[in-house]
């Protein structure tokens, strides 16, 4: 569980570069952040309309896949833009409302699904899957 809720902070770094500019970098990171935002709320919504213990981890093991191709992409853009920070640019506070709303939304979801399904043997798969997804260090 410690390994997915790392993506959920890799996705809030994501959107702390938004920002309602229209630059390449400013509109690059807020792409990221909307993208983000779109993949909580689809998770969220999975998780909440699971009906088994497989439903639940297709959910969280979908979420994770897509979380780390947003990761990838955060990571390319600060490699290209080593200088770009969202305490230098105009923050877009509407979506900082969103995402947190829906990082709370899908942090609750997720954490429901685990207690109700916990010990399951696909919940387990899913956590093993989502393990080897993470990033390494």
């Amino acid at each position: 569980m410690k390994k997915s809720l790392l993506f959920i902070l890799c996705a809030v770094f994501a959107f702390s570069l938004a920002s309602c500019s229209k630059t390449s970098p400013e509109a690059e990171a807020k792409k990221i952040a909307t993208d983000t935002l779109s993949l909580f709320d689809t998770a969220t919504a999975k998780l909440d309309k699971a009906q088994s213990a497989k439903e639940a981890a297709d959910a969280l093991t979908a979420y994770a896949a897509d979380m780390k191709v947003i990761q990838d992409r955060t990571n390319e853009f600060q490699k290209k833009n080593p200088g770009f920070s969202a305490s230098t640019a105009n923050t877009d506070k509407e979506l900082q409302k969103k995402a947190e709303a829906s990082a709370a939304a899908f942090t609750s979801a997720m954490t429901k699904a685990m207690m109700k399904y916990a010990g399951s043997k696909e919940m387990l798969d899913a956590v093993m899957k989502i393990s080897e997804m993470a990033p390494k260090k």
